[in-house]
């Protein structure tokens, strides 16, 4: 069977390429090859590919990083946004290009069986949706499946997308028996969670991985819980994927996208680590990044000392918020002395200040300006970087439900660029952009 596997463009008022790789599309890529399918991936994400290089168009420069800008360009904005003063922007591939390449597999007898499409973000479905229509103006006789977070979230919603089935399921297994009771006969994988990067032709500025899945904590703000359940890849076998990767790719930088990688850390991330550096990776130039936040408390000297070894340069620890009220009632993960200390362990290691920074959310249910700014001054006084979140009421969550989101609200309106126009029980726009010019202007100064 011909399929075609297809990450859509982002729709937003923002958008970076921050280490973004359709991962869980990638590893379904690797199931189906290795169930005897004939697979192609189409990422509209991909700022390297060829048609993009090739075009004539001026291209922003990765960072050392390995992320990056997006292509944009504006759009017509939706009814539910007409009023707010921000513009709406596709990002990624032009919609022409994306075409070219989707007629000139046409043109050359590779029309697909099926086709796969996925989603992130609910509050990015319109990206979604538009490759959907692209997708059966191509190929108007060719069913579309519409998976990830989305329609997992908003399954009702989606139905809406014009994908002909809804995969309401990210857990990988329950995805493995929702495609085989749909007749994909797939086999059982030699791993749930390795993505497969043989679907880029070209060199890649990084690579994601997700070494665990799942979260021991239940925060009241966090979707983690309803669509992850607790899994391991084995260290042994995602080490030598990630250096047949990195020889065929080229890339400098990997980030590893585990929502609790520190969980069973003794058993599982410091045995990764160990093989990392046993295999010398780091001495390749290879640098190594997490993007999502660190638990704090379950940080201990001799992983972080791995870490170091491995060349990890992008440390972020999850804080959200030093409000021991608003602490306790979101979950209780952490509290102000967790967080000292993983900071004092991190520094013992040798990591710099540059190197380290904490997650500090914005416009939480019920936060106070006060709140915000007490957590960020303890940043300072400790000697890190301050990585802001806006708050985004997740589908599902307690904090969104608990704050009665109606489920006729576009999910446009959730996100957290667009949030404090309408909400009225958040921060306003202006002190949220106070917020952030402080910041800016501390970090100008070289406080932070």
């Amino acid at each position: 069977m011909k399929i075609l596997l297809f990450n859509p463009w982002i729709i937003d008022v923002k958008a970076f390429d921050f280490w973004l790789k359709p991962i869980g599309l990638l590893t379904l890529g690797r199931w189906l090859k290795e169930s005897g399918h004939e697979v192609r991936l189409m990422d509209c994400l991909d700022r390297h590919h060829p048609i993009i290089r090739n075009s004539g168009r001026i291209v922003p420069e990765d960072r050392s990083n390995g992320t990056g800008k997006f292509i944009s360009e504006p759009i017509q904005k939706p009814f539910s946004i007409q009023s707010i003063p921000r513009t709406l922007k596709r990002y990624g591939m032009p919609v022409s290009m994306g075409k070219k390449i989707l007629n000139e597999w046409k043109d050359h007898d590779w029309i697909p069986d099926q086709i796969f499409v996925t989603s992130m973000m609910t509050y990015w479905y319109l990206g979604a949706w538009e490759a959907i229509s692209v997708l059966k103006e191509t190929f108007p006789s060719r069913p579309v499946v519409l998976g990830g977070v989305y329609p997992s979230l908003m399954p009702n919603h989606a139905r809406n997308s014009g994908a002909d089935l809804i995969c309401p399921h990210t857990r990988p297994k329950e995805v493995w028996t929702f495609l085989n009771e749909h007749r994909f006969d797939l086999r059982s994988p030699i791993s749930w969670m390795i993505p497969d990067y043989s679907f880029y032709n070209q060199p890649l500025s990084h690579l994601v991985y997700i070494t665990s899945l799942g979260c021991p904590f239940r925060c009241t703000y966090c979707a983690t819980p309803k669509l992850q359940s607790p899994m391991f890849e084995d260290p042994d076998r995602l080490t030598q994927c990630m250096i047949a990767d990195l020889d065929r790719t080229g890339a400098q930088n990997i980030a590893l996208f585990d929502d609790a990688i520190l969980m069973n850390h003794t058993d599982h991330l410091d045995l990764l680590l160990e093989n990392i550096i046993q295999s010398r990776i780091p001495d390749r130039g290879v640098r190594f990044h997490l993007p999502n936040g660190l638990h704090a408390r379950l940080l201990t000297q001799r992983t972080a000392s791995l870490m170091k070894q491995a060349r990890f340069q992008t440390i972020r620890i999850g804080v959200e918020t030093l409000n021991e009220r608003y602490l306790l009632a979101s979950g209780g993960k952490l509290n102000r002395q967790d967080f000292e200390n993983a900071v004092h362990t991190l520094f013992q290691a040798g990591f710099s200040r540059k190197e380290i920074s904490a997650y500090v959310m914005i416009n939480l249910p019920g936060q106070t300006n006060e709140d915000v700014k007490t957590t960020i001054q303890k940043c300072k006084d400790l000697g890190i970087g301050v990585n802001v979140n806006e708050y985004s009421p997740i589908p599902g969550t307690p904090d969104y439900q608990s704050e009665i989101f109606v489920e006729s609200t576009d999910p446009l309106l959730m996100n957290n660029a667009l949030l404090p126009y309408w909400w009225d029980k958040g921060m306003s726009v202006q002190e949220i952009q106070k917020l952030k010019n402080e910041l800016n202007r501390d970090r100008r100064d070289g406080f932070i």
